[in-house]
Formats: structure tokens, sequence, C-alpha cells
């Protein structure tokens, strides 16, 4: 089941399905909701092995906002398969650690193939 709060329902379900195609995950419960107050741009959090719960920060630019989509829909693919929840720790400075150095990466070619996409017609949000 996927809940959005805050959001364009129809323009989120297509960019989870592509992320999720792209990341080779079956998509979990989602809860998807919007935050003024959030101090990072995006935020996952793991209820249960199968339910999974996505902040993202409101801002002005709804592109930032599904790019940071993105980047947490790798947190979600790494709980699934990598276990995230057993590795996870503040110990590693932020920008060194596994989980967030393939965050980033992951979250350009994932933005990439998603405007290609759009642009191509495949997608239409």
């Amino acid at each position: 089941m996927i809940e959005i709060f805050g959001l364009k329902e129809d323009v989120i379900l297509k960019c989870l399905n592509r992320f999720a195609e792209i990341l080779n995950i079956q998509l979990p419960n989602l809860t998807i909701f919007t935050d003024e107050t959030i101090k990072p741009f995006g935020a996952v959090y793991q209820n249960t092995p199968d339910d999974y719960m996505i902040v993202l920060k409101v801002q002005d630019n709804e592109g930032r906002m599904i790019q940071t989509l993105a980047h947490e829909m790798v947190h979600v693919k790494q709980y699934l398969k990598d276990n995230l929840a057993d590795h996870f720790t503040y110990d590693i400075p932020y920008m060194e650690r596994w989980w967030e150095v393939e965050a980033y990466e992951k979250e350009t070619e994932l933005m990439q193939d998603l405007l290609a996409n759009i642009e191509k017609g495949n997608i239409v949000l």
C-alpha cells in the first residue's frame, strides 16, 4: 500500500514505480509526506521490514523534491537488499557512509532516467 500526503499522488506514483524498476525492487508499503520543519531535504524510516516512511522537506522546486525522493528510494533499496538497518551508524562522517555515497550516485542516475523517459513521452507527469 502506498499512501501519499502533501504531494501530487499521480506524479509521485509514476516516479516511485520507475525508481523501483531501476533499483530492481518491489515497492514495499510506503507512506510519503511533506514537512516544512524537517532540517534535511528528506529522510526514510523503516517501521518494519516491509513498511517504510519517507519524509520530504517542503521546497518551492518540485523537481528538487522528486530528486530527494529518488535519494530516499535508494535508502529503501538499501534496507531491502543490503540490510542498512544492521549497518547504520552516526560514527562515520555523513559523506563517507557507503549508503550516502550510493544514494547520491544513484539519485543522479534515477533522475537522468526519469527525465529521459519524460522527454521520450514514455512517462507523462
